[in-house]
């Protein structure tokens, strides 16, 4: 499971921006929201909110490309300077937890200019130990920091040459894989379990290739569907034959083309309809992420989602609801970005520690989590506006409209 993921100077941040996934102590309440282990407990689901451009999409770059490092290859669309600042190197870390409550902190460095790896270091946490402070007990495994040249490991002077020695372009995990097998095992894993969507780019091919060739995701996919409200009775993939039959099956390595987005059906009263054609775009949007929701909720990946707008209120707050349910027994998260002030129903649906504000602060380059403020006092989404106030936001996230209609802005 996912603890905690940070970025510096990673092209829209500044500084060291991050947010965790540990609950507030002081909220006692709503514990459906939490995975309870021995040690220590993990929120399932984050809701990011804030104006755009303030670092919502910034931070699930950030974890898309830490994931694509662990896993072996850069990725190049995200792996740019600094915007700000113009810095080559940035930095990128998390940390995460297995079912038994074991947990480690990863954290790396890497220069786009050179292609190269200037630091990386690993902490394994023990979540039952902590001080006064309530700060957790840190065991260092390594830290390879090539800039200030500093070496060490808990192996000793041995492992230390050797990472010394290691190649600049890969990560040590990689390199010296039979001395940190059980940490490389572990991230691989927690990699391995990432999946990212685009809710602006969002295709159907998950759902349809579940439904082609009868996966074992295909049934939570239909109660998905089913019981979305969309107004139908019925979806399925019906091939071109003519016999109305659904291919099921062992699934197979075939594309998904669009002649196979053409053969999914929504049934209106008892009538076929092709769905592409007659279906609106929230409605497919509908279908498209359901496969993405069944794999991450059946099958405990952890699932993050880029701008969850487009779709009815209430329909976004089920989504999401489903990870913060009693039901989630597979240990699978959601982090999600929204600008959809209506799906903050924490009264009913989410924690306070569940919504994370981000913003922009005046005369500033980096971002910022905002500050925290007063969620009890608002009762409903029916605040509205009301609740944008309340949570404090800087002036410069409510767009100036006085300058498109020339008006003069009012004294505050």
């Amino acid at each position: 499971m996912l603890v905690s993921i940070s970025a510096y100077n990673f092209m829209l941040f500044g500084s060291s921006e991050s947010f965790d996934m540990l609950p507030d102590k002081g909220i006692r309440t709503k514990d459906a929201g939490v995975f309870r282990l021995d040690s220590a407990g993990i929120l399932k689901s984050i809701c990011i909110y804030g104006p755009n451009n303030s670092g919502k999409s910034c931070l699930i770059h950030a974890a898309e490309c830490l994931r694509d490092l662990i896993l072996g290859h850069v990725n190049e669309r995200y792996m740019r300077p600094n915007l700000n600042t113009g810095s080559s190197i940035i930095g990128l870390g998390a940390e995460i937890c297995d079912e038994e409550g074991e947990a480690c902190k990863y954290s790396i460095k890497y220069d786009i200019e050179s292609k190269r790896f200037v630091f990386e270091s690993l902490l394994e946490i023990d979540e039952s130990v902590s001080d006064r402070f309530d700060r957790r007990r840190e065991k260092e495994i390594f830290i390879l920091d090539r800039g200030n040249d500093i070496c060490r490991c808990i192996d000793g002077e041995e492992v230390c040459e050797l990472m010394k020695a290691a190649p600049e372009d890969r990560l040590l995990i990689h390199s010296l894989r039979d001395r940190f097998e059980k940490y490389a095992d572990a991230l691989e894993d927690f990699a391995s379990s990432v999946d990212i969507v685009d809710m602006n780019t969002i295709t159907l091919e998950k759902t349809t290739r579940a439904l082609k060739y009868g996966t074992p995701l295909k049934e939570r996919i239909l109660q998905i569907i089913r019981q979305a409200q969309l107004f139908i009775n019925d979806y399925a993939y019906v091939p071109d034959n003519g016999d109305g039959s659904v291919i099921s099956g062992k699934s197979g390595p075939q594309e998904i083309t669009q002649e196979d987005y053409r053969c999914l059906y929504s049934y209106h009263n008892g009538t076929a309809y092709r769905s592409i054609e007659c279906d609106s775009v929230g409605m497919l949007k509908t279908v498209a992420l359901a496969g993405w929701i069944a794999d991450a909720y059946d099958n405990g990946r952890i699932l993050l989602i880029d701008d969850l707008d487009g779709l009815y209120f209430r329909l976004a707050q089920a989504l999401t609801g489903l990870f913060s349910c009693d039901g989630n027994i597979s240990f699978s998260q959601l982090i999600f970005t929204t600008h959809d002030f209506t799906i903050l129903d924490f009264k009913n649906l989410f924690r306070r520690d569940q919504i994370k504000f981000m913003d922009r602060c005046l005369g500033e380059t980096s971002v910022s989590w905002m500050r925290r403020c007063a969620l009890d006092r608002i009762r409903s989404i029916s605040d509205s506006m009301k609740t944008v106030e309340e949570l404090n936001f800087e002036a410069c996230s409510r767009p100036a409209f006085f300058d498109f209609v020339g008006n003069e802005p009012e004294d505050e």
